[in-house]
């Protein structure tokens, strides 16, 4: 049978099938061309450029709307540049608006720069597409010069931190800029402001793959004065971060970062702080957080790192000096290297006496193994009105974290319930704790003698939850099905506790 389709001339036909289906066509057409402007726009904002422009040919009535729309969105994973930047000053060229809301550009620069584009042109082109976004007073803009989705190598190391490269250099008049409210970058380095810095209305900031020279961040910082939150990911050579004269900074991350040895963090209106990934050569030294409600702990040294920055200190010192500053939080979460630190802390010394007598909740990022039982026990003996415990399990590899000798301390357990005897010495369960949730579980190792001692000891517990890992494929062993079902015969003070 002869494949029917819309007659665009004109719905007359002496076939009454082909007649019906033009004038659904037409209908469909008219129902596009009745759709008001502002939908219209709200759509086109939310594609890519590229397929905003193309949708001059569904309609009459949208011929040429794309050029006003609120959005400006060019991302490319190919590698015909040369075709995608000419796209760019084409579209820039058409844009009929004086405003823009959202202005996003992604590409691969390292892979960009060629014979045809060499760097100096290829910069020069992205100055004049940021001097666009400023005369066109962007709000949100958006620069990913390295996505993570194109060409991924997993074994290379980050690109960032290869010898002879570099980010894309960003021109100095990106400082004035006082309509941004929201600013992403992605392997792009700042020069000194050499001036005053204009980001007024900046409220979120974000840099990604970023080297700083000496205090430029915090020349950046203070010409941000409503910055309410700013992401470090994967940053070089950073020295200090004060933010004393805001009053409405609220939250700071830090991950993956290489700075200098003890680096200075004084955030005093902060309430949420993540330090997090690998620390190379880095130590924090947090000044002043008084502010603080809630803190994430899941970062990393080696030892290697630690002798290069200071031989006499040691991990129990770095995380005790951190965890102090931190005591007063109500919500803490701990990753899987400060708790075994904390194991070492526990076992060797030196001892520490402080408490922490807000915590009301505390997450485990912990493979829950016997390095770090010590850390746990540790932990729950310091929080007294502690009500929720988190455990959030996550495989951890045995990596070159720890000297020898330290190794062997924590390997070194008593066998049998590490937990047995223990049952009088935690305040938090004889007072306070009523929910535990394990997630994660694919193995059970060390859990079930913890769980039965949670079972046994917590006179206030409400509930104890086990959440299985995510994973269609996964299996519990027999012996997790079996430690679960002993723990259903553990006697507990509450009898609704086990779900």
């Amino acid at each position: 049978m002869a494949e029917e389709s819309c007659n665009s001339n004109s719905p007359q036909t002496d076939n009454p099938r082909q007649r019906r289906r033009n004038l659904e066509c037409f209908n469909e057409e008219d129902r596009l061309s009745s759709l008001p402007h502002s939908l219209i726009h709200h759509i086109l904002s939310l594609m890519p450029i590229e397929d905003a422009v193309k949708t001059t040919f569904l309609s009459k009535k949208w011929a040429g709307l794309w050029t006003s729309v609120p959005n400006l969105i060019f991302t490319y994973q190919g590698q015909n540049f040369p075709h995608f930047f000419q796209f760019i000053d084409k579209t820039l060229s058409l844009y009929s608006s004086e405003k823009v809301q959202k202005f996003t550009l992604s590409f691969h620069y390292p892979n960009a720069t060629t014979e045809e584009n060499s760097n100096l042109k290829l910069d020069a082109s992205i100055d004049s597409w940021l001097q666009f976004a400023t005369t066109h007073k962007v709000e949100e803009l958006h620069l990913d010069l390295e996505p993570s989705n194109v060409e991924p190598d997993e074994d290379a190391a980050p690109f960032l931190y290869q010898d002879g490269h570099s980010g894309f250099i960003m021109p100095r008049s990106i400082y004035e800029f006082p309509s941004l409210t929201k600013l992403f970058t992605r392997f792009c380095d700042f020069e000194d402001p050499e001036g005053q810095v204009s980001w007024g209305k900046l409220k979120v900031l974000t840099f990604c793959e970023s080297e700083f020279l000496p205090d430029v961040l915090q020349k950046i910082l203070s010409g941000c004065p409503l910055l309410e939150t700013l992401e470090l990911i994967n940053c070089r050579y950073l020295d200090r971060i004060d933010t004393s004269s805001s009053t409405v900074f609220k939250r700071l991350v830090i991950n993956e970062v290489q700075g200098l040895p003890a680096a200075e963090v004084t955030v005093p209106s902060v309430t949420s702080l993540e330090i997090s990934g690998n620390l190379s050569f880095t130590t924090f030294q947090i000044l002043n957080v008084p502010s603080l409600n809630e803190a994430t702990v899941d970062f990393q040294l080696d030892s290697y790192d630690l002798e290069d920055m200071n031989p006499h200190v040691t991990f129990q010192e770095v995380v005790k000096q951190l965890l102090y500053k931190l005591k007063h939080v109500k919500h803490l979460t701990l990753g899987p290297w400060c708790i075994q630190v904390l194991s070492l802390l526990e076992i060797k010394g030196p001892p520490y006496f402080f408490t922490y007598q807000n915590c009301k909740q505390l997450t485990l990022v912990t493979s829950f193994n016997k390095r770090d039982l010590h850390g746990v026990a540790n932990l729950l003996n310091r929080l007294p009105n502690l009500e929720k415990l988190v455990i959030l399990l996550r495989r951890v590899e045995n990596k070159n974290w720890f000297s020898k000798d330290d190794v062997y301390c924590l390997d070194y357990t008593q066998e049998g319930n590490f937990w047995a005897g223990k049952e009088s010495c935690y305040e938090c369960l004889l007072r306070r704790l009523k929910i535990v949730e394990i997630v994660g579980l694919n193995y059970y190792n060390q859990l079930s003698d913890f769980c039965g001692f949670i079972l046994r000891t917590a006179n206030m517990l409400e509930k104890l939850v086990i959440v299985p890992a995510k994973n269609p494929g996964l299996r519990l062993r027999t012996s997790n099905l079996y430690g679960m079902a002993h723990l259903q015969r553990v006697r507990r003070f509450s009898p609704h506790a086990f779900s």
